[in-house]
């Protein structure tokens, strides 16, 4: 199951957390940009935990190659959310 963008459920076009295919990249970057991420995580000097965050396991789904990079800065807190927004608008 792929969580919607609002971290509840699966991702689904009729309760519109979902990403559209056909969005130009500024679009879909805007969609990422308002999913809920990690949210035990309060402060960007939280460690994060990336296997509740909605975003993380999104990119998961693509080849993202460094993605253990990725996931060793959210632990250590070297990387934060609106970080990994970034990575998965691109």
């Amino acid at each position: 199951m792929v969580v919607g963008l609002d971290g509840k459920g699966k991702m689904s076009k009729s309760l519109n957390n979902h990403l559209d295919l056909a969005l130009t990249p500024i679009e879909t970057r805007q969609r990422i940009m308002t999913a809920v991420t990690d949210t035990t995580r309060r402060y960007r000097k939280d460690p994060g935990h990336p296997d509740v965050c909605n975003v993380a396991k999104l990119l998961t789904y693509f080849d993202t190659p460094d993605m253990d990079t990725v996931r060793l800065e959210c632990i250590n807190a070297g990387r934060g959310c609106v970080d990994c927004k970034g990575t998965a608008g691109r």
